[in-house]
């Protein structure tokens, strides 16, 4: 999957191993990589904490490395320059145990590539982040019960991964998202809702919808890979041309 750069970026001690890239900025545009190597639980609020967070532009973690990661509210809003942030988790690796009891305030206006394992929240902060540079939203086994209300302006985004999300109970309206061409909710359980402004979405490509066993309607238009094997309750589904 090709992002920006996998700039990454950690700090601070604890208990179990991992190994990270940061890249940031020096005088002159110049990108300098370099390593760290952590031991975790990691509390990135005091990780962050330091000088210099400005420069951030990507962070990637595997978090299946980490057993408990606590985040502060305004962890990703002192980072005003991050256009990469990804928290994975390889197949079948677990994630780690996030704990983040009352939500993100915001993430960077600039920020393209949203990737997170087991996102912990039941929605995005979109009252304070404009999605407008995003390009990938990837989410799978998050805990979200809906993405936004309302149409978000999301003009450069091409895929939505919420694989897994086991709460997810509708998809919010997805007019604005003109060049979306993925949109995987796989294995969302309790997924009832698909709102009807995927009829309007003309560069879809792949909609997929394995097991999604409570989505009892689907109008959509004729899409090239269309997938709807084992959702046992549908009962009214057209394509229109």
């Amino acid at each position: 999957m090709g992002h920006d750069h996998h700039a990454q970026s950690y700090l601070e001690t604890c208990m179990v191993s991992s190994s990270l890239s940061v890249s940031s900025k020096s005088e002159g545009d110049t990108i300098f990589p370099f390593r760290i190597s952590l031991k975790a639980p990691i509390l990135l609020k005091s990780m962050f904490g330091y000088k210099g967070t400005d420069a951030v532009e990507g962070i990637a973690v595997d978090v299946s490395k980490i057993r408990e990661l606590q985040l502060s509210p305004d962890i990703f809003k002192k980072m005003p320059n991050i256009r990469l942030l990804k928290l994975y988790a390889p197949l079948n690796e677990r994630s780690c145990n996030v704990h983040l009891p009352i939500g993100l305030e915001s993430f960077s206006h600039k920020l393209r590539c949203l990737e997170w394992n087991g996102y912990p929240s039941m929605t995005l902060p979109v009252e304070t982040f404009c999605p407008e540079n995003l390009v990938m939203l990837c989410m799978p086994h998050s805990r979200v019960k809906k993405l936004w209300d309302g149409a978000q302006d999301l003009v450069n985004l091409k895929e939505i991964d919420l694989y897994g999300s086991r709460q997810l109970m509708e998809l919010p309206d997805l007019s604005k998202a003109s060049k979306l061409e993925i949109l995987n909710v796989s294995h969302c359980v309790n997924l009832y809702h698909v709102h009807p402004s995927i009829m309007s979405l003309s560069k879809i490509v792949d909609l997929i919808l394995y097991g999604c066993k409570n989505l009892k309607t689907l109008h959509a238009r004729a899409i090239k890979n269309l997938f709807v094997n084992g959702c046992l309750n549908l009962k009214e589904f057209s394509l229109a041309s």
